[in-house]
């Protein structure tokens, strides 16, 4: 073989095992599971419920009253823990979230938690509007 013929050879070699693409891993993605917990006294007893013990599980949900404009819409947002294998169980509701429905079917996230942030300590009401229900 001749020089040139074995320079060739060598180019040609390094070049086709440069070209090896390479798998691309992407990162994992960080996941949390959250449990739901109630913890209160109702009529006068300790009440603890956690989601997953005692077959307990929660629900969540929200009921809308859509207004024409230039009406803002209401959502009331509910959460439930109930068991199939225990009686006891809890719903609480908590409203009003105001939005205008003419331009999103839903209140947007940015409102759901400002409202959530600014109603700590609600006063109780009648089918959640101004406060809370139980």
């Amino acid at each position: 073989m001749t020089k040139k013929s074995l320079l060739l050879f060598g180019f040609a070699g390094v070049l086709f095992s440069a070209c090896i693409e390479h798998e691309v891993i992407p990162p994992p993605t960080p996941t949390v599971e959250l449990y739901a917990h109630f913890r209160g006294s109702i009529n006068g007893t300790d009440t603890d419920f956690t989601e997953n013990v005692l077959g307990y599980s929660q629900k969540s949900e929200k009921a809308k009253v859509i207004l024409p404009p230039p009406s803002l819409s209401q959502a009331v947002y509910y959460s439930e823990m109930s068991s199939s294998q225990v009686e006891p169980s809890i719903k609480i509701g908590l409203g009003s979230v105001l939005w205008d429905a003419s331009l999103a079917a839903d209140p947007t996230f940015s409102l759901f938690n400002s409202f959530f942030a600014a109603n700590d300590q609600p006063n109780y009401s009648d089918n959640g509007f101004a406060g809370f229900e139980v």
